[in-house]
């Protein structure tokens, strides 16, 4: 009766339940979250860095501006970029680089048609390292495997680099032929594939602008051309000196080399502006290391599928021979 009668302050309602699981940290909220937030700061940087990226990518930025596209050159996985394939259509000529050069060669062909042709053909670039001396020499290359008679001229008296492509000495050159301290004949050099010869700067004078535009250089063109069928002419950046503007009126064709994802839009539309003159040489854009992954998502697969099949076809080759 005296424990009954005592008064109680707990009042049991319902009986706890125990836990099964913590209820910290909610692990697929985190997932979920974390999924979200990589996503939307992914989507995020690649919007910013290509609003601020003025760099030309595709095709298509030149074309926007007006500027004819001529042809690109294919960056392919598994060629290394080095001096041993610089000359491509004479080390692969089965390689998705040299079919490139050969439609290049193709849309040069028939970008004036006049009745004496394209007898020059002049090739330069905005900036350094850009590719010009390696498409100077691929398209060389690609008319003479059309049993053309070629010849390319290194006119870069700033900084030639031909002659390293070709292993060659840059003495003597076309500089030292005109000071009369060689012939002809030695300045003309064979290059490893038939119908094509190179001839190198040779000694680098203290005034190139002046011998480019020299009554000398109009007679050695013409010289040259009574003896090929087709000269190239390697040259500097057109916005770094005069040179190249130079070249291009005495050319019948001038051809403007930018990098993909190197070369900047404002310098692009700078040298073309500087190459449209009055003798009206300028054809159009050669887009270099051009990336189909990165510039043609769904059209990289059929270019792999084809580079593919050429390496199977040429190692089936050898093991038959």
């Amino acid at each position: 009766i005296g424990e009954q009668s005592t008064p109680g302050n707990v009042l049991i309602i319902d009986e706890a339940n125990r836990p099964v699981k913590p209820s910290k940290p909610n692990r697929k909220l985190i997932v979920v979250i974390g999924l979200i937030l990589g996503f939307g700061i992914g989507v995020g940087f690649a919007f910013i860095r290509n609003y601020f990226d003025n760099t030309v990518k595709t095709p298509e930025d030149i074309q926007k501006h007006n500027i004819n596209v001529l042809s690109w050159i294919p960056k392919i996985e598994g060629i290394v970029d080095n001096k041993e394939f610089e000359f491509i259509v004479a080390s692969k000529s089965d390689s998705i680089y040299s079919e490139a050069f050969r439609a290049l060669r193709t849309r040069i062909q028939f970008s004036k048609l006049n009745k004496n042709g394209i007898k020059t053909v002049h090739i330069t670039s905005s900036t350094p390292q850009e590719g010009k001396t390696t498409i100077a020499i691929n398209i060389a290359g690609s008319f003479a495997q059309t049993n053309k008679k070629v010849v390319i001229v290194d006119c870069d008296l700033r900084k030639p680099r031909m002659h390293n492509v070709f292993k060659a000495q840059r003495f003597p050159g076309f500089t030292d032929y005109f000071l009369g301290n060689t012939d002809f004949e030695t300045i003309v050099n064979k290059s490893e594939l038939p119908n094509l010869d190179f001839i190198t700067c040779g000694t680098i004078p203290p005034n190139p602008s002046e011998i480019l535009g020299s009554d000398q250089m109009l007679t050695f063109l013409e010289k040259l051309k009574a003896k090929y069928d087709l000269i190239v002419i390697d040259s500097p950046p057109v916005i770094a000196v005069t040179d190249s503007e130079i070249l291009s009126r005495i050319s019948d064709a001038t051809i403007l080399v930018v990098a993909s994802g190197e070369t900047e839009l404002e310098l692009m539309k700078k040298s073309h502006e500087l190459l449209q003159h009055e003798s009206n040489s300028f054809i159009g854009v050669v887009l270099n290391k051009f990336s189909f992954r990165s510039g043609y998502g769904s059209y990289y697969k059929y270019y792999y599928y084809y580079s593919q099949n050429r390496d199977t076809s040429k190692k089936l080759s050898t093991k038959k021979a």
